[in-house]
């Protein structure tokens, strides 16, 4: 009997249509950190996750605004959730050099089958739902990241308050934009810049800019400025980011696959009161060596954060660790070695790690 295959011819010619979105966890579904609000501070420069896994807020130059982000319930129709963004604290007037968007970066090797930096790269179309008690006009970009920040750079209109609209951008081929095939970011996506100062403005709209200064990331003289409204919100979910010329309709991954692909990058390990978890050898009264499983392979070597209560058990003694160090990975399995305070631990005896209560975490970090 013949099987035939039914699908949207423009993704068949560019990839099986299994996980074409490039976007990881663009349902907003999975939000490991938590959910409840957290205000920032956003005078340093960088990302930061707070919620909903793999998106950020990538801040800089901000002085004095702040903002709390959270995942909420969307009360759109197929996205039971979504990432929002609520000014905290106004700041009216942006520092020519001041950004804030929401973000996500893309592992370089995921990005592949794109074939940038040759003849045959394909073009992209990202998608996506948003919503915001501010209308007017708002802008994005992509920075390809391994060939001297080179920028595509787009705007999208909210035309109605605090109404879910969609957007389609069309994103150009780059065939001089080569990839680099490793565990870095080859994408920074940000996919709205929510505060943005003068000196981002001159960059082409809808073309990779070639010229890696700062000023080459927006081009819109009337964008918003949603730090300067108190109490302002902005909301996204149903991202996609995909090879073609078309939008499709947003996959929708099974909760464990989608978990699993964001545990590459960031794992927490929590409410498990009075839990003994991984094998552990004890080599002094104050430290241990650890192994422990883990839910996925994780992009590279993570760093190490905890809620400053965990403790070595040997049985007899509960040390809290104040120190990690010798942090190994090796596919599933993480390790490391632990210095605790106090002391008073049996050398040379096993023991486990032991979370006290239920507000006890441990968070193992690899985001890009």
């Amino acid at each position: 009997m013949a099987i035939t295959r039914i699908g949207n011819p423009a993704i068949a010619e560019v990839r099986e249509p299994n996980f074409r979105n490039i976007i990881i966890n663009g349902d907003m579904s999975i939000a490991q950190r938590g959910t409840s609000a957290t205000t920032l501070a956003l005078s340093s420069t960088g990302f930061r996750y707070n919620d909903v896994d793999r998106f950020c807020v990538n801040a800089g130059n901000v002085s004095s605004g702040q903002v709390s982000t959270q995942q909420i319930d969307s009360g759109l129709d197929g996205f039971p959730k979504a990432k929002r963004i609520t000014v905290t604290t106004a700041q009216a007037s942006p520092a020519t050099n001041g950004y804030l968007s929401i973000a996500q970066g893309v592992e370089a090797q995921n990005l592949q089958y794109l074939k940038y930096g040759t003849s045959n790269a394909l073009a992209l179309t990202l998608s996506f739902y948003v919503r915001s008690s501010v209308t007017g006009n708002y802008t994005g970009n992509i920075i390809q990241s391994d060939n001297s920040a080179r920028v595509f750079v787009f705007n999208f209109t909210i035309n109605s308050a605090n109404t879910w609209e969609k957007k389609t951008i069309s994103i150009l081929a780059d065939a001089s934009g080569l990839i680099n095939n490793d565990n870095g970011q080859g994408f920074e996506i940000n996919f709205a810049y929510l505060y943005l100062g003068s000196g981002y403005n001159n960059g082409t709209l809808n073309t990779w800019n070639t010229n890696s200064g700062a000023d080459e990331y927006s081009n819109s003289a009337t964008r918003v400025n949603l730090l300067a409204t108190s109490g302002a919100t902005f909301d996204i979910t149903g991202v996609q980011l995909e090879a073609g010329q078309v939008a499709s309709d947003f996959e929708f991954l099974p909760v464990d696959v989608n978990l699993q692909r964001c545990q590459r990058y960031y794992q927490k390990i929590q409410d498990i009161i009075n839990a003994r978890l991984g094998a552990m050898a004890i080599v002094s009264g104050t430290s241990a060596y650890v192994s422990l499983p883990i839910g996925s392979t994780m992009r590279s070597t993570p760093t190490i954060s905890d809620s400053g209560d965990l403790q070595i058990n040997d049985d007899a003694v509960n040390a809290i660790i104040t120190s990690y160090s010798n942090i190994k990975l090796s596919g599933t399995i993480f390790a490391f070695a632990g210095t605790a305070s106090g002391g008073g631990l049996t050398q040379r005896t096993p023991g486990t790690l032991r979370f006290p209560s239920s507000s006890s975490y441990l968070e193992i970090n690899a985001e890009l």
